[in-house]
């Protein structure tokens, strides 16, 4: 729920992290760097499958961040790619290959 998201939060940058972010699944995710904080909500889709959304989310995360600096683009981007992660089962096409 929020309040935990929150009090996670909150006692990450109490023991020094300079950001952190929580995801929320469903509900999208908060960060904050202490001085600023940002929210983005999750996107309205009917997932097939939750593997490898959070994998996702941190990459489409990293990825914006590191290009733009914004966070709250980075919000956005990572609950992009976890949107659609979670829609194809596996979390990723299937070839139909056995391993």
């Amino acid at each position: 729920d929020l309040a935990a998201a929150l009090s996670e939060r909150d006692r990450l940058l109490a023991i020094g992290h300079r950001l952190v972010i929580v995801t929320r699944g469903a509900d999208g995710a908060i960060a904050s760097d202490g001085q600023s904080s940002w929210s983005v909500a999750g996107k309205p889709i009917r997932p097939v499958d939750t593997t490898g959304a959070g994998d996702s989310f941190i990459a489409g995360f990293i990825a914006c961040w590191k290009e733009t600096g914004d966070v709250a683009a980075a919000l956005d981007a990572g609950t992009e790619r976890a949107a659609v992660t979670c829609m194809t089962l596996g979390g990723f096409p299937q070839d139909g290959r056995a391993f």
